[in-house]
């Protein structure tokens, strides 16, 4: 995933804090390896922009994408 992302990838594409970083995708590829679900507050991202957040990401791998609310609902957790 680091090579098929690299340019989307903060650390190699000048430190912006408005797309993915090394630690998202590792996230993401363990979640994929589980077979889990990764769940985060991000949004995709809407324009083409050479950037990606989380949900795109996941997208692109395949990989379930929960909005933190969705994953409450889905638990049945309540507060």
């Amino acid at each position: 995933m680091e090579d098929a992302h690299h340019d989307f990838i903060s650390e190699y594409s000048g430190g912006s804090k408005k797309t993915v970083c090394l630690n998202d995708i590792s996230i993401i590829a363990l979640a994929k390896t589980l077979k889990v679900p990764v769940v985060s507050m991000e949004e995709p991202v809407t324009s083409g922009a050479k950037k990606l957040h989380i949900p795109d990401v996941c997208k692109l791998q395949s990989v379930e994408h929960l909005r933190f609310s969705e994953f409450l609902r889905r638990e049945k957790l309540k507060f």
